[in-house]
Parts: structure tokens; sequence; C-alpha cells
């Protein structure tokens, strides 16, 4: 009975860090993993705060209008016609 109480803690913690990170397996792994060296108390908020300040640090990255695309290590922004009209449109207040 007890150990059913266990697998079910387990898939249960699995499952969230799926629905946090996106892995399931990679998440069952590391629950099972940390179980058995009795640190799941200790990993799985580690794994928690990683995933907040992940999502946190890629909020703050600036959005571009273009597609990026890299070629020979560069990054060519490829701007949009929308982007250009708005270059003129300044232009043409300006003179």
């Amino acid at each position: 009975m007890r150990n059913m109480f266990w697998i079910i803690l387990i898939i249960f913690l699995a499952l969230v860090i799926f629905f946090r990170i996106g892995s399931f397996l990679f998440g069952l792994f590391l629950v099972i993993i940390s179980y058995l060296i009795k640190f799941w108390y200790i990993t799985v908020p580690i794994i928690f705060l990683y995933h907040y300040l992940s999502k946190k640090e890629s909020r703050n990255k600036p959005q571009h209008h273009g597609k990026r695309q890299q070629r020979n290590g560069k990054i060519i922004l490829d701007l949009d016609e929308s982007d250009y009209e708005v270059l003129d449109d300044e232009e043409e207040e300006k003179s």
C-alpha cells in the first residue's frame, strides 16, 4: 500500500514537470533519480525555479518584426514590406 503511494506521487510529479518543462520522460527520469538518492524534495523546487527564471528571461528579449535567418554564423534580419513603409512615413514627415 505504501509503495503504491510513492508510485502515484512519482507519476504526479513527473506530470507536473511535464507541464512545466515539456518533457514527460525527462521529468520522470529526474524525479526517479532524485527519489532514489532521497533528494526529491530539493530537486523538484530547483527544477521549477530554473523553469521560471528561463521563462522570465525569454520574456525580456526584444521581439523582431521580420524573420531571422542564420547564414555562415551571421544572423540576417529579413524585414517585411510594412517595416519599409513605416520608415518612408517618418522620412516624409521630416521633409
